[in-house]
């Protein structure tokens, strides 16, 4: 299963609207690959291919998309269906 693949797979889990930040991808995801597909990667993975799946814009091949929100120094993401 490829890194992206896993990062849908997280994004679907969580329903049609999902909100998160930085440290939900290098920590949540990273959790939740290792315990529901028993593939482990490191936080850093995942950030670099969240970041290619956003500038390659692959979120919108499957209907949804993306909205970005600054909190703090953090990144904030909204991932939602698109109308």
């Amino acid at each position: 299963m490829t890194v992206q693949s896993l990062i849908l797979k997280w994004i679907n889990h969580h329903g049609n609207h999902f909100e998160f930040s930085s440290h939900n991808i290098e920590e949540d995801l990273k959790e939740y690959a290792k315990n529901f597909w028993n593939v482990t990667h490191n936080g850093q993975t995942y950030s670099r291919e969240w970041r290619n799946i956003r500038s390659e814009d692959i979120l919108s091949n499957f209907g949804l998309s993306i909205e970005e929100k600054k909190h703090g120094k953090e990144k904030r993401w909204r991932v939602y269906l698109s109308s």
